[in-house]
């Protein structure tokens, strides 16, 4: 802002030194040198008052989803109607973190170029471009002149798939329960509507009916294409992701929670891959009820690479805590396989896990670690929670954070 008052006060001052100078000695160098200052003069008033009278900016991506770390060429066309030719016009991207100033010679008074650069999205997100910035002024920039263009554009940067990614499970629940597994469960449940009850599922599929004629606990069998379906649920609660920081106050590690955030990511592709119908979700687990936000109807194809993007656009639009609006309820059916990821493993999401394990619901957990620094009773709390579980049949392993 100073330079806008300064430069042209030095200018009109040099000016004057200029006029009051050859008055008194003249001289063809000081009248050369007071014509040239006044020509300036002049084209920078000029500049200011009737600059460009229209400048349209258009922005476009490519490709326009990317993963973290990797590049996206930014194309940017430029069309300039003056009513005084430019000598120089520069273009300053405004959207933080990535900056960059390009400079053109238009020098006539319409004018139409394109130009590229390149950048690396370093982290997953949506980054929004509403505006850029152009300058322009005479040849020295003594007199400069600013505005806003309104350029939209979005990007949006899909999280990385993560490095130590073990896989879905294959034959889940072997180890515990060797007379149900999963490949026995789906031959089992072939053209059948009940089948025999067990310690693992809810009171709320039991087929009365059934029971009573055969004299056992009998519970409804969900078609299989619904009891194959694979739903991920994201811990976004922030109390699964603070640790105490060097001051002993919480802070939030955002190591733990992108790392969360592409281990399901590397779920999804691999349940593509498989050729199963994946379900993301993130739930909050607020006074003791948890509520969940994500996409949950799975009526559209398998194979859909439009519900891959989705998906991955709601992952990389994902912030913490988020998840308290919007909500609903997330009914799962018995004999789908849930994998739950969090940051650590406490009482919120350990009581979700046991809820969803007597609906019948076979249930996977999954710890970040290595990013913590609590204390050493926390950890010890944490896997006399993780043994609990395990007794239950619940799966729990820990994933390396990176």
């Amino acid at each position: 802002m100073w330079r806008t008052v300064i430069s042209p006060l030095i200018m009109i001052i040099l000016t004057s030194l200029l006029f009051f100078l050859y008055q008194i000695q003249g001289g063809r160098t000081l009248l050369f040198l007071l014509v040239s200052c006044m020509i300036l003069i002049c084209y920078g008033v000029l500049a200011q008052f009737i600059g460009p009278r229209h400048v349209h900016i258009t922005r476009e991506f490519r490709p326009g989803r990317v993963a973290a770390g990797e590049r996206a060429e930014v194309r940017i066309h430029v069309s300039i109607n003056s009513w005084l030719p430019l000598l120089w016009l520069k273009i300053e991207e405004e959207a933080a973190p990535f900056k960059h100033i390009h400079i053109i010679f238009p020098r006539k008074r319409s004018y139409e170029c394109s130009y590229s650069y390149h950048l690396k999205a370093v982290h997953r997100g949506v980054y929004a471009y509403e505006h850029c910035k152009i300058t322009w002024g005479d040849a020295f920039g003594w007199f400069t002149c600013s505005r806003r263009v309104h350029a939209p554009g979005e990007l949006i940067v899909h999280p990385s798939f993560h490095p130590g990614h073990p896989g879905l499970e294959e034959g889940y629940g072997e180890s515990q329960h060797p007379q149900h597994t999963r490949n026995s469960l789906v031959e089992e449940w072939k053209g059948y509507e009940v089948r025999e009850y067990t310690p693992r599922d809810g009171f709320r599929f039991i087929h009365w009916k059934s029971s009573a004629r055969k004299g056992k606990l009998q519970v409804r069998i969900p078609e299989k294409s619904v009891a194959n379906n694979i739903y991920l649920l994201l811990d976004n609660g922030k109390d699964s992701y603070t640790h105490k920081g060097k001051e002993q106050g919480n802070e939030l590690s955002w190591q733990a929670y992108d790392s969360a955030i592409s281990l399901c990511a590397s779920m999804l592709r691999d349940a593509y891959n498989k050729g199963e119908t994946p379900v993301i979700a993130t739930y909050v687990v607020q006074s003791g009820r948890a509520s969940f936000q994500g996409e949950i109807n799975t009526s559209e194809a398998v194979f859909s690479n439009g519900k891959l993007l989705r998906q991955l656009d709601f992952l990389a639009r994902l912030e913490p805590g988020e998840g308290l609006r919007n909500t609903r309820d997330l009914s799962i059916p018995a004999g789908t396989e849930v994998y739950m990821v969090t940051g650590s493993l406490n009482e919120q999401n350990s009581k979700l896990a046991r809820e969803l394990n007597t609906q019948g619901v076979r249930v996977r957990l999954y710890e970040m670690t290595d990013w913590k620094q609590e204390h050493k009773t926390h950890q010890i709390r944490e896997n006399s929670l993780a043994a609990e579980l395990e007794k239950e049949q619940i799966r729990v392993k820990t994933i390396a954070s990176f």
